[in-house]
């Protein structure tokens, strides 16, 4: 742990440096396991610092002349990303989900036939909110995976800029990431078309969804439902349903970023087969 301490503060920059060495007891990294509650409200006073541990990312929060900095490490990325903010002593951290759509490819052809439907679950990265003061004033937003940048759409004028997911999307949820920094969204579609429908790739709105935690502080959004009929082929109304009705003392903890339009294009990209 003393090694580890050590060259993180060799890493952190000169002013950094300099105000964690000030105080022994600040300067002790807060380290937090992935399967314990990192969120939170915190007070951190004047010429203080305090570490935390989330996934693969180390967050050093250091105040000083009323200022904020604000310093990440990454496993395997350049580790600096520091700013500062006028705020008061508290800061909260919180789960949210990424600012864009999520693209998700199944790992194989997935065939739906005409009159049934199918529960998947999607496994996604979460981000971390830093908010400051007591009005709560967003100072930065922290993935917790940094996920590629990826076109959806028929060309490159008509389409949309989505994150591609790197997680499984599953009928088990046996298959997926359960730790407190991804999310699972269930995602039920039914083919009401007279024809088999074959769906290889999934675009979810994350923008459009809340954060729940369950009994056992794992993440989830509201359920998705999508119908796929005749009369609407290709514009599909998602239907949010709210958490499932499986999860014990489900909690909101993070609000979604837009409210749910009423008509969402192309949310997958949906094929007969014949």
């Amino acid at each position: 742990m003393k090694t580890w301490i050590a060259s993180l503060n060799n890493l952190l920059p000169m002013g950094l440096r300099s105000q964690s060495s000030k105080n022994s007891i600040d300067a002790t990294p807060t380290t937090i396991d992935t399967n314990s509650c990192w969120w939170g409200d915190f007070s951190i006073g004047d010429e203080q610092s305090r570490f935390f541990k989330i996934g693969n990312v180390v967050i050093c929060l250091d105040r000083y002349n009323n200022e904020w900095n604000i310093t990440t490490h990454r496993e395997g990325e350049q580790p600096f990303k520091s700013f500062s903010a006028q705020a008061a002593n508290r800061i909260t951290l919180k789960p949210v989900l990424p600012d864009k759509p999520i693209l998700c490819k199944l790992d194989r052809p997935l065939y739906i036939p005409s009159g049934e439907s199918i529960q998947l679950y999607i496994s996604a990265p979460v981000w971390i909110r830093i908010e400051a003061g007591t009005a709560a004033t967003v100072i930065d937003e922290i993935p917790t995976e940094v996920l590629p940048d990826t076109w959806f759409g028929n060309n490159t004028r008509d389409g949309e800029l989505c994150y591609a997911n790197r997680y499984p999307c599953s009928p088990y949820l046996d298959d997926l990431i359960r730790d407190t920094t991804s999310i699972t969204i269930p995602f039920l579609i039914t083919n009401q078309t007279k024809s088999t429908m074959l769906i290889e790739t999934l675009k979810v709105p994350l923008n459009n969804l809340s954060i729940y935690r369950d009994a056992e502080n794992s993440f989830w959004t509201e359920q998705l439902h999508l119908r796929h009929d005749d009369k609407n082929p290709v514009l599909i109304d998602p239907i949010v349903q709210g958490v499932m009705k499986t999860l014990k003392t489900p909690e909101r903890i993070s609000q979604a970023r837009l409210p749910l339009k009423q008509k969402l294009h192309s949310l997958f990209n949906p094929f007969t087969w014949k």
